[in-house]
């Protein structure tokens, strides 16, 4: 029976706040697809380095480039030896 009216300053938050969720979800892709862009490179720069330091590998043992989750643990491996 009550009807309750929507304003235009209503419609203008959620306007905003549609807009916001959208941007804070493209700028949370854009940063994961940098970093696993940087994983790739540190993997194909330094993959002797990253070979000898980490047993674990989730490709195949004829291939010469280790994995992503390979090169981010020995990153962070020599980022918290470090400290």
């Amino acid at each position: 029976m009550f009807k309750k009216s929507t304003t235009d300053s209503q419609l203008d938050f959620f306007s905003s706040f549609e807009h916001n969720l959208d941007n804070a979800i493209k700028g949370f892709v854009f940063f994961d697809c940098v970093a696993t862009g940087i994983l790739q490179l540190l993997s194909l720069r330094f993959r002797e380095a990253t070979s000898n330091k980490c047993y674990r590998r989730l490709r195949t043992i004829s291939s010469a480039i280790p994995s992503e989750e390979t090169v981010k643990r020995v990153v962070l491996q020599e980022f918290y030896h470090g400290f």
